[in-house]
């Protein structure tokens, strides 16, 4: 059984290239057809539109000798809550306001105005330095000039 195999000559890159030119149709068919459906998929989905910014959150540099800290709350502590006050009713009230995002949706309540804010604004925490931790706040949209 073994000597059957070892019998066997290696393939050559020539005939590598014949049985591609022979099985081409495998080939071009399913390359021709995810081309399209990806073409397709390009030109009918909806343009989606992204504004982030990095917030960073440093601790004290300052010795406590020379000043005391008047923070007592850690890193993360802070990172929360400058999440909840930017992602508050009453911030996001005044955003829509100063830069009109819902002025072509009519007879939307101002609370869906502000859940559709919410859900298309996204933070996460990274922590790539313990010492300072950068706080990335996005949003996402459909017009690029509210985006």
């Amino acid at each position: 059984m073994a000597d059957q195999f070892q019998s066997q000559m290696p393939i050559k890159p020539d005939q590598i290239l014949e049985i591609i030119i022979r099985r081409r149709w495998f080939i071009l068919i399913p390359f021709c057809i995810t081309m399209t459906l990806g073409l397709f998929h390009t030109l009918t989905a909806g343009k989606t539109y992204e504004a982030s910014t990095l917030i960073l959150v440093q601790p004290q540099r300052v010795p406590t000798n020379y000043v005391r800290s008047v923070v007592t709350s850690t890193i993360n502590e802070r990172i929360s809550t400058i999440s909840q006050q930017i992602l508050s009713r009453s911030n996001l009230e005044k955003i829509i306001d100063q830069f009109g995002l819902f002025a072509d949706v009519k007879g939307m309540y101002l609370e869906d105005q502000v859940a559709a804010l919410r859900s298309g604004s996204r933070s996460r925490l990274k922590e790539p330095d313990p010492m300072q931790k950068p706080f990335p706040l996005s949003f996402r949209g459909m017009n690029p000039r509210r985006s």
